[in-house]
């Protein structure tokens, strides 16, 4: 799907594009957040990949 913005869906996620920052989160170097699609979401830095959505 071409939409134009990054889908945040359930299923295997997929690794964010490196336009999106990724931020450490300080407390803990196994995880970071982005903001996509003005949602706060949790990343697995290694990979990118959104492992979840804040609600």
């Amino acid at each position: 799907m071409n939409c134009g913005t990054i889908q945040v869906c359930s299923g295997e996620p997929l690794p964010l594009p490196s336009s999106v920052l990724v931020t450490p989160i300080p407390d803990d170097s196994r995880y970071a957040y982005a903001v996509v699609n003005h949602r706060r979401v949790i990343v697995q830095p290694s990979s990118r990949k959104v492992i979840r959505v804040i609600e």
